[in-house]
């Protein structure tokens, strides 16, 4: 095979697998709030893979829906909410290609048990409840354990020479 045909052939190949790996999704999120509260007291952003980015759509009566495109496994969905007294919830949830629903009902709101607290979720995972969220922890937690017996064991490694105690380790 000729050179340029080879740089041609490989040239599209690589912009194949690019536009693969950069496959966009769409997921699409209906959520309904209390008549009580006005929908500016929410504020929305999604991380779609490559950006964070603000939702801009307005609640139509008690309901705000929109669809919107990630490049990865699941958009992350931030909402926050601000009551009156300035007090700011906030959640985060995971958002993948079947239609999700999140509805917040009134009587949490009145009974001042917390916004998020009891939620309706469907074909949504709330990031801090989930199986990834819990792995991370146990991760850290084991990672911040073996740095401190790290640091107990040779000292301050900011203080002395990091190179000589890896060395001789």
């Amino acid at each position: 095979m000729p050179y340029h045909l080879r740089i041609a052939f490989l040239s599209a190949s690589l912009f194949l697998i690019g536009e693969t790996v950069k496959a966009k999704n769409i997921f699409h999120v209906m959520i309904q709030k209390p008549a009580s509260i006005q929908g500016k007291s929410f504020q929305f952003t999604y991380d779609d893979g490559l950006e964070v980015i603000a939702v801009t759509d307005t609640f139509i009566g008690n309901q705000l829906s929109f669809s919107k495109e990630f490049f990865s496994t699941f958009a992350t969905l931030k909402i926050s909410y601000t009551d009156n007294d300035a007090n700011v919830y906030l959640d985060r949830y995971f958002l993948g290609k079947k239609p999700a629903i999140i509805v917040f009902p009134e009587k949490e709101i009145v009974s001042g048990n917390g916004f998020f607290n009891h939620s309706k979720l469907e074909n949504v995972v709330e990031i801090y409840q989930s199986k990834i969220k819990k792995e991370r922890n146990e991760f850290c937690k084991k990672e911040t354990t073996e740095m401190s017996q790290f640091w107990a064991k040779n000292g301050n490694v900011w203080k002395t020479d990091s190179l000589k105690i890896f060395i001789t380790n």
